[in-house]
């Protein structure tokens, strides 16, 4: 009856740690961590062996000699056994269930050059190796000794090993002493495992757990029953300790033996324990080459959690379970059995601490991203940044949602909310439900950080991301609702500010308009008299030039009540299509009208380009402006001449006289950057009924007639024989004018002309066009004149008026007279003429 009063029934896992803290006299505070997520299956058949740092030591001389340590975890030509060097002590709750758990091996490390008494180093050492009863192979490694430490060797305990670190025999030293331990730690498993089967035979006593003894206490009535689970639950021990040996045919002999007894015993705890080692032994067997089944241990152990779910106190067993099986599904790359067990693992009822949780929700999303499952891994990441909001750790939660930011297709969030600039311009995609619902909590976490420029660039990039009004107008609210000091943070959407109106393609000027050749327009041979693409074909289209400087205009306002300043504004088009040049800054007064701004940009590539928005920088945020798309036509690069006249013509109109001869040149000169390969010149004089005329020749042509219009004649001669015309190249053609006519008033002389590409001419080619004005003035023209005749006075005569010539004369004036006759030089009687 004292018994039964004394024994207490199985609690909750809370309970159950107090109860293994009074048992194993550990603090209640520390037993309630009894759990152990970073495992893996393969720890079954590794042995642990804890390396300790004895005395003072410095902590970088300690992690490299335990680098180096790990180098030598096993000596197959020796032993089978594979050591697990450990820096920290592990959980030694589940020990006697498993006894892969334990520690069987302790390593010291001494430096000699910080300590003086080596006796009372290894005395500490013995001391603390106390708290691991298990521990079947104990040594201490002195570093760095002196004469004086190597004097102590034979006083000393045979466990203390003084090692020479110099970096020539340091790593062989380390490489001896771990080959010397594992054949201690071998021999000693050994013996205690022959002693584990006598016992056997002999007078087996029971493994149990601490919170086990009301069970116990009350099946110690019947002896039969105590026994076969004593004899059960010491094969489940044995198989442990020969699969840590390496005989994994041995091992799963004696888990099979037990686990027949405990499961007609109902002993579901010790049950899916022997289950999840006899999956280690399969484990074992893929590892050393000899099978290749997956699906044989994945069943195996899926049979151990279902035990574990049947037993009252295996939660944490079950959870560790779960995450050794996820971790070998990921590792084999089994994504749809990876997939149900994290949902499993995430399902599981296990009363954690925060820092459990925490830390099962950390490891899911881990082994979510190994497995490809990005926005799963966000999910489970929000989940503990909801943790972190109930323990009013905001600055943690903010930084756990950032992260889930590229599951959710913003990939630049992070980078926009550290950055100086707030770059929003790329295009949205992704879940808008979904990004809404992060952006909302990463903006609540913000507002309690007390970082006005986080804030308003949350609600910036908020208000960019998020198109739903109802989704905006929870940014006021949660200013509003705010605690503490209001900030003084304007909730604006920055798509707004500044307001874009009016958007215009500019062409080129006429000088360099491209314009399609005539002979590359395909004729049509259609019997359709109607054809519906002429009135697609009337609408007149943008075409810049590829690699040329092309303007757009901009309207934009400021619906603020303050000035706005603008730092930067740049078009925006298809990506890889426009090299935008940024304008400069300017400021917009308050509430002012429309302001048009001149942006420039240079076009990249022949082909389509489409318009569709502005980048504008204004209040530190960068954002994408949109207007309705503009298409553009962007051609092959072209050649650019400029025409201009010589003296005497200028930019003025020139004054000749009527009957005046002009002799002078065209300056025809190559300032782009292609040569020029083909010509066609066509020129008419300024007159109502002048006719144009034109000539076209290139480089291969025969000599070019000149091209003669009536008062002017231009010799081609001279440019075709400097085609093609290069960069920078000029040619100056003469041409001949005679004003005969007042009504003439100049000529206009056109100059089309387009590149060569290597095989055929440019679709494209450019016209230049230049007038020579003329003002002609009225001259003295001679139209008759008469000629004069001596008159005899005997024999008048009647003159005859004879036709002149164009000679300029004095006026004479005349007489009327009977005739003329010509003058005879021998009359000398003669006085009159």
């Amino acid at each position: 009856k004292k018994e039964k009063k004394k024994t207490h029934r199985c609690t909750p896992m809370s309970d159950t740690a107090s109860a293994a803290a009074a048992s194993t006299g550990t603090s209640s505070a520390s037993a309630a961590q009894c759990i152990e997520l970073y495992q893996d299956l393969s720890l079954h058949y590794h042995t642990k062996v804890l390396v300790v740092r004895v005395g003072a030591m410095d902590p970088s001389k300690y992690e490299r000699i335990f680098e180096l340590l790990q180098r030598f975890n096993t000596a197959s030509f020796i032993s089978p056994l594979r050591l697990l060097y450990m820096r920290s002590e592990p959980v030694d709750f589940w020990n006697d269930i498993q006894y892969y758990r334990r520690v069987l091996g302790v390593i010291g490390l001494l430096d000699c050059g910080r300590t003086e008494q080596v006796d009372a180093a290894v005395a500490a050492f013995k001391t603390a190796v106390k708290k691991y009863p298990s521990s079947l192979a104990l040594r201490l490694f002195a570093f760095n000794p002196t004469d004086k430490h190597l004097a102590q060797v034979e006083v000393l305990d045979k466990m203390v090993t003084f090692v020479l670190e110099q970096d020539q025999q340091l790593l062989a030293s380390l490489e001896s002493l771990a080959v010397d331990f594992i054949s201690s730690l071998h021999a000693a498993l050994n013996i205690q495992l022959q002693q584990r089967m006598h016992e056997k035979a002999e007078r087996p006593h029971l493994l149990r757990l601490p919170f086990e003894h009301s069970q116990i206490s009350e099946e110690s009535k019947v002896f039969s029953t105590y026994r076969r689970r004593c004899v059960a639950r010491l094969d489940k021990h044995i198989g442990d300790m020969h699969l840590l040996l390496g005989s994994a045919h041995t091992a799963h002999t004696s888990y099979q033996a037990a686990a027949k007894v405990l499961r007609d015993l109902g002993d579901w705890l010790w049950l899916g324990a022997t289950t999840e080692g006899s999956a280690a032994c399969v484990l074992w067997r893929e590892d050393h080459k000899e099978i290749d089944q997956p699906m044989e241990v994945y069943a195996r152990c899926r049979e151990a959690l279902s035990y574990y779910a049947k037993a009252r106190d295996a939660g944490i067993l079950r959870l560790e379970g779960l995450f050794k099986l996820l971790r070998y599904l990921v590792q084999h790359n089994m994504r749809a059995e990876a997939a149900n067990e994290m949902r499993e693992v995430f399902d599981n009822g296990v009363d954690l601490d925060e820092a459990g949780r925490l830390q099962v929700v950390g490891l899911l999303a881990a082994a979510c991203h190994r497995l490809g499952f990005h926005r799963k891994a966000a999910f489970y990441l929000r989940k503990a940044a909801l943790a972190k909001v109930y323990q009013s750790r905001w600055n943690e939660a903010h930084r756990l949602l950032l992260s889930t930011a590229t599951a959710h297709r913003m990939p630049d969030l992070a980078a926009c909310l550290t950055s100086g600039t707030l770059d929003m311009a790329g295009g949205n995609g992704g879940w808008q439900l979904l990004q809404g619902a992060v952006l909302r909590e990463i903006t609540c976490t913000a507002l309690h950080l007390d970082e006005p420029e986080r804030i308003a660039r949350c609600i910036a990039y908020f208000c960019h991301r998020i198109s739903d009004p109802q989704a905006r107008m929870l940014i006021p609210s949660l200013l509003l609702n705010l605690p503490g000091q209001p900030r003084n943070i304007m909730p604006l959407s920055f798509k707004d500010v500044p307001a874009l109106g009016a958007v215009e393609v500019h062409e080129y000027p006429s000088h360099l308009q491209p314009v399609l050749r005539a002979a590359r327009v395909p004729s049509s041979n259609s019997i359709f008299i109607y054809r519906p693409q002429k009135k697609s074909e009337a609408v007149r289209e943008v075409v810049w030039v590829e690699g040329q400087i092309s303007e757009v205009s901009i309207t934009v306002s400021n619906p603020l009540p303050c000035d706005l300043t603008v730092d930067r504004i740049q078009l925006h088009g298809d990506h890889g299509q426009l090299d935008a040049l940024p304008c400069n800054s300017f400021t917009l007064a308050a509430r002012s009208s429309e302001h048009v701004i001149t942006l420039q940009c240079r076009p990249l590539h022949a082909g389509p380009l489409l318009l569709s928005g502005c980048v504008i920088d204004c209040c530190n945020v960068r954002s994408l402006h949109k207007f309705s798309t503009q298409a553009v036509t962007v051609v092959p690069p072209t050649p650019t001449l400029t025409v201009s006249p010589q003296p005497p013509f200028t930019h003025t109109t020139l004054s000749v006289l009527d009957g005046e001869e002009i002799k002078s040149t065209l300056c025809v000169e190559n300032v782009g950057l292609l040569p020029v390969a083909w010509v066609c010149i066509s020129a008419q004089e300024t007159r109502s009924d002048a006719k144009p005329e034109s000539c076209a020749f290139g480089g291969e042509s025969d000599s070019v007639p000149p091209l003669r219009l009536p008062s002017t004649v231009l010799h081609l001669d001279v440019l075709r024989s400097r085609l093609p015309l290069q960069p920078g190249e000029r040619c100056l053609v003469p041409y001949d004018m005679s004003v005969l006519d007042v009504k003439f008033s100049g000529i206009t002389v056109t100059v089309e002309y387009f590149a060569h590409d290597g095989q055929a001419v440019c679709a494209h080619s450019r016209k230049s066009t230049v007038n020579l004005p003329l003002q002609v003035l009225p001259g003295v023209r001679l139209y008759d004149m008469n000629i004069l005749a001596r008159v005899r006075r005997r024999r008048p005569q009647r003159c005859t008026r004879v036709p002149t010539p164009m000679v300029l004369l004095n006026s004479v004036a005349s007489e009327d007279v009977d005739g003329l006759e010509p003058r005879d030089d021998n009359d000398d009687n003669d006085d009159d003429d």
